[in-house]
């Protein structure tokens, strides 16, 4: 019974993320091209939701749901790695801009150096 309760959390999960990480990465991309220090904001507020998520399912199954050792460490663990993966999104989208940057600064450099 707690077994199915948790899938269907997250398949309900699933689609209420994956829509507002894509919208928010494009936010990334955004944030990344005015300033690199703006981009490590959602990455940062990313992972303390994470923690918070992580602390959240830890207090749920010891009082909750009573089941096994097993239980009690396999769900908040799986909790933490869904939450962290919004945050893996965005880290990826700061270093690919962080990456861009550079290349076109290089090119600037080239450009600058050939007139």
């Amino acid at each position: 019974m707690n077994l199915t309760v948790f899938l269907i959390i997250f398949i309900i999960w699933a689609a209420y993320c994956i829509v507002p990480t894509v919208l928010l990465s494009f936010l990334q991309w955004f944030l990344c091209g005015k300033n690199l220090r703006w981009g490590k904001v959602l990455p940062i507020v990313s992972a303390s939701v994470s923690v918070v998520a992580f602390l959240f399912f830890t207090l749920f199954t010891i009082n909750m749901i009573g089941g096994g050792w097993i239980m009690t460490i396999l769900i908040p663990i799986i909790a933490l790695i869904m939450f962290n993966i919004p945050t893996l999104v965005y880290l990826l989208v700061y270093r690919a801009r962080k990456r861009l940057n550079a290349e076109n600064d290089l090119n600037r450099m080239k450009i600058d150096d050939l007139e």
